[in-house]
C-alpha cells in the first residue's frame, strides 16, 4: 500500500535539540517499551550521544516528514557486526512515532528511501533484525518479499532476533 500524504525526508541533525528532543520522545513511548532492551528513560543528551558516538560515514538517520513536520524516522547502518548474511547489507531501524500516521504507507515510503540510501553506499541487499514479538513487522516485511535467513540472541537478556534479508531492488520498485 502507498500513501496519499506528501512525503519528504530530512537528514537528523543531532546537534540539534529539538530534534533529539523528537526521537527521545517517541523512543519512550510504547513503540520503545516494547522491544525488551530498551528501558524508557532517553534524554537529548542520551540520543544524542548515542547516535553520535557511531561516528562514521556508514551510518545514518533521517526523518520522515509531512507537511514538514517529522512524523518517523528511520536509520541505518552499513554492513553492522550482527548481520548473519554474507551480502553487502544495509541495516535499517524504522519508527512512525506519531500514532495518527501508522498504517498509512509511510514505512513503505521509508523503505523506499532506505534504497535508495543503500544503493549510495554500495549496499545489495537489506538485512533487518526484528524480536519475536513484532508480529506486524515480520508481516510486512514477507509482504515485500524479505526471507527469513536465521535467528540469533541478541542484548544482556539474549533476546532472539529473527534475521530477514531481501536484495536491493531497482529504485521505485519495492513491490
Amino acid at each position: 500500500m502507498t500513501t496519499q500524504l506528501e512525503v519528504t525526508f530530512r537528514d537528523i541533525d543531532f546537534e540539534d535539540d529539538c530534534d533529539c528532543e523528537c526521537l527521545a520522545k517517541w523512543f519512550n513511548q510504547e513503540v520503545r517499551m516494547v522491544s525488551l532492551t530498551q528501558k524508557g528513560n532517553e534524554t537529548v543528551e542520551s540520543v544524542r550521544k548515542s547516535y553520535l558516538s557511531r561516528g562514521n560515514s556508514n551510518s545514518g538517520a533521517f526523518f520522515i516528514l509531512v507537511e514538514e513536520k517529522p512524523v518517523g524516522y528511520a536509520s541505518f547502518l552499513i554492513n553492522p557486526q550482527v548481520k548473519l548474511s554474507n551480502h553487502s547489507v544495509i541495516w535499517p531501524s524504522i519508527t512512525i512515532g506519531e500514532k495518527a500516521f501508522r498504517r498509512k504507507g509511510l514505512v513503505y515510503k521509508l523503505g523506499e528511501e532506505l534504497c535508495r540510501k543503500g544503493h549510495l553506499h554500495e549496499a545489495t541487499h537489506i538485512e533487518a533484525g526484528i524480536f519475536f514479538h513484532n508480529l506486524p513487522m515480520v508481516s510486512l516485511l514477507k509482504k515485500y518479499g524479505f526471507k527469513e535467513i536465521g535467528k540469533k540472541d541478541v542484548g544482556p537478556q539474549k533476546i532472539a532476533s529473527i534475521h530477514y534479508l531481501r536484495e536491493i531492488p531497482n529504485l521505485g520498485k519495492m513491490s
